[in-house]
């Protein structure tokens, strides 16, 4: 009797739990609303990424910056609650629905993210938005997505309602800059100089990578590949046409490491769960992927946009597309990654294991600090058609950047991201890089 009564008092107290929650809700947007009446705090700043996720990306490179440049405004940071934990010592945050989130999402006069802001989110006259995105975009994103293949645009208003927020966008290239314009249409200022991300990239010490190896139990002299998937939207196999890691592993031999990073959308992927090699090793929970970036000499991706970062190293890439007509047709793309290659393109996993013993030497070229020296690894690099040898693309010249008024230069690296002018055919570095 007792079992029957429990059964038919369950969903009752599922919706009195909901009730409770949306009743808790209703009360803390009301401070919110509350305020909103107060003015604008000047000094402070609010920086989110990954909506919450932690501590990294380009808001990261620009708290770091902006304690440099103007230590009297203070940052705070938005974190979900199972993420607080893991925030650096000495960075505040504020907890996700949190009292103090709510009142810091109302008088703070400087947002920086890289997504967009809850909905709800009033832009206050005289605050100012800052949108750094997180990867310069191969698939079509925005509105350009929802209106794809004849989709019917569904959500458009509501991309152009965020975009509508937002007072700046920051383009790694020119490429992103377009592709920014119609995929988010809105009155904000590009600010085309590369991602603030990707400037360790260029001035980290030739330590730094040796550092994050030894973090990882790699040890000297193993080449390291690494492997980042993207992951497959709404798709029921997210991880369809993914390598057999396993596999390549064992392909490649002792001396080879891969570090597996899938998306941060994809926290249950059967790859992670079940690599059982120990020359696989599963980094999705590494706070920095640019730590991995310079740890590792050879990147193989399918079409994540990982491809564009690493770029900037001037380092081997691969790209895994044995479904880009799918991924085409589906996703929708603003280049065609066989006639744009950043490097190395193929279709089979077979094809690049294949690939990979046709050369004598299985390892880097390395210089004494355990990095690729300035010759790349022959069985990475694009293959001439008419001779099979290897050789690289020629450099090609960047345009200069528009400065803001009184604006410090930046490097004059030529591969600083900054100076990575891509136009619509888009200019990759030399060497497959």
């Amino acid at each position: 009797m007792s079992c029957r009564r429990s059964v038919r008092l369950r969903p009752v107290l599922t919706r009195v739990r909901w009730l409770a929650r949306q009743s808790t809700r209703a009360l803390k947007y009301l401070w919110y609303r509350i305020c909103l009446l107060l003015p604008l705090d000047r000094r402070l700043a609010v920086y989110c990424a990954y909506s919450g996720l932690g501590y990294s990306c380009s808001p990261a490179a620009i708290y770091e910056k902006a304690k440099e440049l103007t230590p009297d405004v203070r940052g705070v940071w938005l974190v979900k609650t199972h993420r607080a934990a893991s925030m650096p010592d000495g960075v505040d945050c504020v907890v996700e629905e949190s009292v103090a989130y709510y009142r810091a999402m109302a008088r703070a006069t400087y947002f920086v993210s890289n997504v967009n802001l809850a909905d709800y989110v009033v832009k206050r006259r005289g605050s100012v938005h800052v949108q750094t995105h997180h990867g310069t975009p191969l698939k079509r994103m925005g509105i350009d997505g929802r209106t794809h293949g004849g989709r019917s645009g569904k959500g458009s208003d509501n991309v152009r309602r965020r975009a509508g927020r937002w007072d700046f966008s920051i383009a790694a290239n020119r490429h992103s800059t377009e592709a920014w314009r119609t995929a988010y249409p809105g009155t904000f200022e590009s600010l085309e100089y590369g991602y603030p991300r990707n400037d360790i990239l260029v001035n980290a010490s030739p330590e730094h990578g040796a550092r994050v190896r030894a973090v990882l139990g790699i040890e000297p002299g193993q080449e390291v590949i690494l492997y980042t998937p993207t992951h497959r939207g709404r798709n029921a196999d997210r991880f369809a046409g993914h390598l057999d890691v396993v596999a390549l592993a064992e392909a490649l031999g002792p001396d080879t490491v891969i570090l597996l990073r899938t998306h941060y959308f994809c926290d249950s992927s059967p790859q992670r769960a079940s690599t059982g090699s120990a020359r696989v090793v599963e980094v999705t929970a590494y706070p920095t992927v640019e730590d991995l970036y310079l740890a590792a000499d050879v990147l193989i991706t399918n079409y994540s946009s990982t491809m564009f970062d690493y770029a900037v190293l001037d380092r081997p890439i691969v790209v895994f597309a044995p479904d880009w007509e799918q991924y085409r047709a589906s996703r929708g793309v603003y280049f065609v990654i066989f006639e744009e290659r950043p490097g190395v393109v193929v279709t089979t996993q077979a094809e690049l294991i294949e690939r990979s013993r046709r050369t004598p030497s299985t390892t880097m070229a390395r210089g004494g600090d355990g990095r690729p020296s300035g010759s790349d690894s022959a069985r990475w690099r694009t293959a001439t058609p008419a001779s099979g040898s290897c050789t690289p693309r020629p450099r090609r010249s960047y345009p200069a950047r528009r400065r803001p008024p009184n604006s410090t230069p930046r490097s004059t690296d030529p591969r600083q991201p900054a100076q990575f002018g891509l136009d619509r055919g888009l200019n990759w570095p030399a060497s497959g890089g």
